[in-house]
């Protein structure tokens, strides 16, 4: 899903990496990407789509844990 759905901006299954071309140029290459999602785990393109649609709120103290979270597990790289 594109990173201007906000509520699975952050999600972990939505991250993976791609080349420039694929990712600028092509714009994600979305059903491509979906299709390899279904591969790893049937139905989860199709579960992250709805996902998308939900409207989501983060308080300022949840960002600010997600932070965190994300510095500590660069630390661990």
């Amino acid at each position: 899903m594109s990173r201007a759905r906000y509520s699975t901006r952050w999600d972990e299954e939505n991250a993976r990496p791609q080349c420039y071309g694929c990712n600028c140029m092509k714009q994600g290459q979305q059903y491509i990407f979906a299709k390899n999602l279904d591969k790893e785990a049937p139905g989860k393109a199709d579960a992250m789509h709805v996902a998308s649609l939900q409207t989501v709120k983060y308080m300022t103290h949840e960002l600010e844990e997600m932070i965190e979270n994300y510095k500590q597990k660069l630390k661990e790289i």
